[in-house]
C-alpha cells in the first residue's frame, strides 16, 4: 500500500517482507525450547594503514594469538559449539585457527577478504561478484568446507548483496540486526535466511563504543535472555551473541564471560550454530 507521500507501508526496500511480531504465527525450536543461543566469534585480520591504525591491527592480533584460546576453553566447558566469522586473510595466515575451530566442530562462516575491506554501494556489480566469489572459493580451499553463512565486514552491503549471496549458494546472512527471530530474505534465486545479531549486546558496540563495563554487559545479556525466554513461550526467539577474542578474551573479562555462558546453558536454551538455526528457520516460511 502506498500513501499520499508515495512511501510504502513498512520498509522502503524489497529485501524482505514487512511483518511486525504481533502478526506472526507461532514458531518453535527443537525440543520446544523458547530461546536459541548462537555464539558468533570474530576471527579477523585488520590491515594496518599508517601508524595511527597500528594499535588496531595489533589488538586483533592479540585476539588471534591469545584471547581466542581462552574463549574456546570457556565455550568447551559450557558445551557450546561456536560459529567463527573468519576472513580469508586470517584463514590463510593463521591456519592453526582453522584447525582449532574444526577440531571442536565449530562452524566457519564467511567474513569477507579482510576485516577492513568492505562491500559498499560504490562497488560495481562485477567487483562485488568477484569479492563474494573469491571469499567463498578461498574459504572453501583454506577451511576444508564451503561456508553456509555470511557476515559482512562491518556489516557492509550494497543493494545487490542479499540477492548475490543467495545466488552464490549462501544459506544465511547476519548483516541485518533488526529482529529477534530469523526470517527469509526476498531473493530472485535460491533461499537466504537472515539471522539477526542483537547489536546492543555485541561486545565491541557495548564495551568499546559505549564504554559499558564487562559486568554490566553480562547483566544486560542475562536480562535480555530472561525476557526473550519469556517471550519465546509464545513464539521462539533467537539470541545471537557476537564476541571478539581481542575484547572478551582479555584476562580481566574471561571469567565474567565463562560464568555468563554457563548460566545461559543452564537456563535450557537450544544451543546451535548458524547453519543449524538457518535450517530450522527455512521451515518456518516467510516470517520477516
Amino acid at each position: 500500500m502506498t500513501g499520499a507521500s508515495g512511501r510504502q507501508v513498512g520498509m522502503d526496500h524489497p529485501h524482505y517482507l514487512w511483518m511486525p511480531e504481533i502478526k506472526r504465527t507461532k514458531f518453535s525450536w527443537p525440543g520446544d525450547a523458547p530461546l536459541a543461543l548462537s555464539v558468533i566469534v570474530y576471527l579477523e585480520h585488520f590491515e594496518p594503514d599508517g601508524a595511527i591504525e597500528h594499535s588496531e591491527y595489533s589488538r586483533r592480533e592479540y585476539g588471534n594469538r591469545i584471547g581466542i584460546f581462552r574463549l574456546m576453553e570457556a565455550m568447551d566447558g559450557a558445551g557450546i559449539k561456536g560459529t567463527a566469522a573468519m576472513d580469508v586473510h586470517t584463514a590463510a595466515h593463521s591456519p592453526y585457527l582453522v584447525h582449532a575451530c574444526r577440531s571442536r566442530d565449530w562452524e566457519i562462516m564467511a567474513h569477507g577478504l579482510v576485516g577492513n575491506q568492505l562491500i559498499t554501494s560504490e562497488m560495481s556489480e562485477a567487483d562485488e561478484r568477484r569479492y563474494i566469489a573469491e571469499t567463498l572459493d578461498r574459504m572453501e580451499e583454506l577451511s576444508a568446507g564451503r561456508p553456509a553463512g555470511w557476515l559482512g565486514a562491518e556489516f557492509g552491503e550494497s543493494q545487490r548483496t542479499p540477492a548475490l549471496l543467495a545466488e552464490y549458494g549462501l544459506q544465511y546472512v547476519c548483516d541485518w540486526p533488526n529482529d529477534e527471530q530469523p526470517y527469509l530474505m526476498t531473493v530472485p534465486k535460491g533461499s537466504l535466511v537472515s539471522l539477526p545479531i542483537l547489536l546492543d549486546l555485541d561486545d565491541e558496540f557495548s564495551i568499546e563504543q559505549r564504554h559499558i563495563s564487562t559486568a554490566r554487559w553480562a547483566r544486560n545479556v542475562d536480562e535480555a535472555a530472561a525476557v526473550l525466554t519469556a517471550d519465546g513461550a509464545a513464539s521462539a526467539r533467537l539470541l545471537t551473541l557476537s564476541i571478539r577474542p581481542w575484547i572478551m578474551g582479555q584476562p580481566h573479562r574471561i571469567r565474567v564471560f565463562e560464568a555468563l555462558i554457563k548460566r545461559l546453558v543452564a537456563s535450557g536454551v537450544w544451543l546451535a550454530t548458524g547453519r543449524e538455526i538457518a535450517e530450522v528457520a527455512c521451515t518456518w516460511g516467510k516470517s520477516g
